[in-house]
């Protein structure tokens, strides 16, 4: 049996090679890559960089796309699976299916999302980031 191990998520060509030899791949496609490798779609009211790269990886190597998340329930981490989804060529379709999927679980249990990791980094042309520097603080005036 093969050792688990990291790809890098600009190593695209070893997840493909992974895939299509049968091999397993779990990915956390909500992390925001930039507005050149992802679309805009809705995501909690926002419009959000969203990258359909995992509907292209399952495409291109005729792999099984197998939803599952982690929720605590009744103290207990509970791995939840889900049937498996098939996408056909439209990105902007697999990328609102994503943020609507990620929504449903978040709904269950807010707290358990990592929200700190900058999700809205990249806007929209002509919107400020909602993750801009603060003013420095003014200790004379104590603003």
């Amino acid at each position: 049996m093969p050792k688990a191990h990291a790809i890098r998520a600009n190593q695209v060509r070893q997840m493909r090679d992974l895939l299509s030899s049968g091999g397993v791949l779990m990915t956390f496609p909500d992390h925001d890559m930039g507005p050149q490798r992802s679309v805009w779609v809705d995501f909690m009211g926002v419009p959000t960089a969203t990258c359909p790269a995992f509907m292209k990886l399952a495409r291109i190597s005729n792999a099984q796309c197998l939803p599952a998340y982690f929720l605590h329930q009744d103290q207990q981490p509970t791995l939840t699976f889900q049937a498996p989804v098939v996408f056909d060529d439209d990105a902007k379709a697999a990328a609102t299916w994503l943020n609507h999927w990620l929504e449903d679980i978040i709904a269950q249990a807010p707290a358990e999302y990592f929200w700190v990791h900058r999700r809205f980094k990249s806007q929209p042309k002509g919107t400020p980031c909602p993750y801009a520097e603060p003013e420095a603080f003014d200790a004379q005036n104590g603003s």
